[in-house]
C-alpha cells in the first residue's frame, strides 16, 4: 500500500488555521489567565478547535497527529481539574480522552483500508 502524499487543498488548510487557533488560544489561556473559569472554559473551546482541526487534516501526518491528540487530552484534563480539584478526575479525563482519540483515528484508518480493498 502506498502512502498518501499531503497536498495543500482548502481543507487542509482549513485544518491548519483550526489549529493554529486552537494552539494560540491554549497558550493565551496559560499566560494570562491560569486556573481561572475563564481559562477551563477556552481549554475546552481549544480542545475543540484542535479536534476540529484534526479531523479536516487529511492525510493526517502522525508528527501532528500525536501531539494533537496529547494537547487535546491535556486539556480536557486541564478543565477537569479546575473545575473539580481533583487529580484523580483530572487523570482519568486525559487517559479517557487519549484512547477515545487514538482509537477514533485509528479506526477511521482501517474504515478507509478496508473501503478502498472493497472497491478494487
Amino acid at each position: 500500500m502506498t502512502k498518501k502524499r499531503f497536498e495543500w487543498t482548502l481543507s487542509n488548510l482549513f485544518a491548519t488555521l483550526l489549529l493554529i487557533v486552537g494552539i494560540g488560544l491554549l497558550l493565551w489561556l496559560l499566560i494570562t489567565s491560569f486556573g481561572t473559569r475563564l481559562s477551563v472554559e477556552a481549554a475546552v473551546t481549544a480542545g475543540v478547535l484542535l479536534l476540529a482541526g484534526l479531523i479536516f487534516l487529511h492525510p493526517t501526518p502522525v508528527t501532528i497527529l500525536a501531539p494533537m491528540i496529547g494537547i487535546i487530552s491535556l486539556s480536557a484534563g486541564y478543565a477537569t481539574y479546575f473545575s473539580a480539584h481533583s487529580w484523580f478526575s483530572a487523570l482519568v479525563a486525559v487517559i479517557i480522552m487519549v484512547a477515545i482519540l487514538s482509537y477514533g483515528f485509528n479506526l477511521r484508518q482501517a474504515l478507509r483500508r478496508r473501503h478502498s480493498s472493497w472497491s478494487h
